[in-house]
């Protein structure tokens, strides 16, 4: 689902899309773009361009014949949209008169859909109400709370959906893939539907998971009871596939025309009609200490593999990162959290930077430059915020892994040799094992990436500082 903080990125992209327009004084119709300020286009207006739009209640009841894109607390699509519609905001309304002849994109607390879709629909909210006269022409992807399809509702293809609960009644003319807690099935699905609930599902007592924070006034719809239930008037044309902790033969009123086949999250699959077997039922509980013994091990290597790295090519700078959380723990800790939030915050801003200049280029008619700022600024920054996470995600842990191994080693085997390597592989195993521990393991991640990125941090700041010209020194007056 997409968070608040997702519309907000979103909304503050149009925002300046808006800006550069007003700056440049653009008309009611320009060559690159069209941008509309007061939220509305008429029944009797037609735009024969892209439409940037941006107001507290925006309203589309005439025809754009290009790609819509909206920003606002409340967006209702009335009209016709001859291209692409991407809309933002807290609810999203294609009203029974409304037809895209493109593909749907929303990020929203609440959708509802109820006119035609001629291509797929791409959604992340709260909820999503696909209503009786709803049509889409290929398929729905969707991530968020609740998804239903009411009776009469049309999706040509396919349905792809990770949600908490689903309700399907209306027709799916291919396969339905979910991954959900709860699921009703009432519709006319024309191929297989496979559904994952993943492990425990029995176990969960009907209360929703909350995906808003205090405060945020969102409409949740009444969650359904988990599990899988299929109605006597549903029609499935395909196989019916379901991964659950437990079976639901009980609440199967329809029959499948492929039969049904169910699997434990493992998975392992289980006739019709049959208890599942001893053998099955060890191996889940064999299965995820096999998972961990084998995450942990792809970890390991990792780590040991860019830690030998760092050895071989980087000694005197690791010896630097290491001396210096030794030097200044605390202050290394504190900086590391600065680093990482101010990091990825100058990474959006730099990124809303490059969307505002190369959209204020295109809109002044100079495409070819700004698809070339475009190219050349998303890379630059696709590249930093690369080298960023790799430091985050490795080379922090490789510096507190040197050190701690550094300590032990000195401790068990003061006097040995190649101290650099075995420093390096006692830390990165003693620093792996503490990571998978269950519960308590992301602690010592957190701590690990603090206090490496700090160091890291600290170094760099010095050797800036170290670059700068002194100040030349005067002659004392005579």
């Amino acid at each position: 689902m997409i968070k608040k903080k997702s519309a907000v990125f979103l909304y503050s992209i149009f925002v300046l899309a808006l800006c550069a327009g007003l700056v440049f004084g653009i008309a009611r119709s320009v060559q690159a773009a069209y941008v509309d300020d007061d939220g509305t286009i008429q029944a009797d207006e037609v735009i024969n361009d892209d439409v940037f739009m941006s107001h507290n209640t925006v309203v589309v009841d005439g025809v754009v014949n290009g790609a819509l894109m909206a920003v606002g607390q409340t967006i209702t699509i009335n009209g016709t949209i001859n291209g692409d519609a991407f809309l933002a905001g807290s609810k999203v309304f294609i009203t029974d008169s409304a037809q895209i002849t493109g593909n749907l994109f929303f990020g929203c607390q609440n959708a509802e859909i109820k006119g035609k879709v001629e291509g797929s629909v791409f959604g992340g909210s709260t909820s999503m109400l696909a209503a009786g006269t709803a049509s889409i022409d290929r398929s729905l992807y969707y991530g968020g709370y609740s998804l239903e399809i009411q009776p009469g509702a049309v999706a040509q293809r396919n349905v792809y959906a990770g949600v908490y609960q689903a309700i399907l009644g209306g027709e799916i003319g291919r396969n339905v893939y979910l991954g959900a807690g709860a699921v009703e099935l009432k519709g006319d699905i024309g191929g297989d539907v496979t559904i994952d609930f993943g492990p425990g599902e029995e176990t969960t007592s009907g209360q929703p998971p909350v995906f808003f924070f205090p405060g945020m006034n969102i409409e949740m719809p009444k969650p359904i009871q988990p599990g899988l239930r299929v109605s006597p008037d549903a029609r499935i044309g395909g196989k019916l596939t379901y991964t659950a902790s437990s079976e639901s033969l009980a609440s199967i009123d329809a029959k499948p025309v492929g039969g049904i086949v169910y699997q434990t999250p493992v998975p392992q699959e289980v006739k019709e009609g049959k208890e599942p077997a001893a053998k099955p039922v060890k191996a889940n509980l064999i299965t995820p200490l096999v998972n961990w013994v084998l995450q942990t091990l792809r970890n390991l290597v990792t780590l040991l593999i860019l830690g030998g790295l760092a050895i071989w090519l980087l000694p005197e700078l690791l010896k630097r990162f290491v001396a210096k959380v030794k030097e200044k723990p605390a202050p290394a800790a504190g900086y590391g959290f600065v680093v990482i939030i101010i990091g990825y915050a100058a990474a959006i801003f730099a990124a809303l930077a490059v969307l505002f200049v190369g959209i204020l280029f295109m809109v002044v008619t100079l495409g070819s430059l700004g698809g070339a700022v475009f190219t050349v600024g998303f890379s630059s920054i696709a590249l930093t915020l690369a080298v960023f996470g790799l430091l985050i995600g490795y080379g922090s842990k490789l510096v507190v892994a040197y050190l701690g191994g550094e300590w032990i080693l000195k401790q068990i085997a003061p006097n040995a040799t190649h101290v650099k390597i075995w420093a390096m592989v006692i830390g990165v195993v003693i620093y792996t094992l503490l990571r998978s521990l269950p519960l308590v393991g992301w602690l010592f991640g957190l701590a690990a990436t603090l206090f490496g990125i700090g160091a890291i941090w600290l170094v760099y700041r010095d050797w800036r500082i170290s670059r700068q010209p002194s100040s030349p020194v005067l002659p004392a007056e005579a």
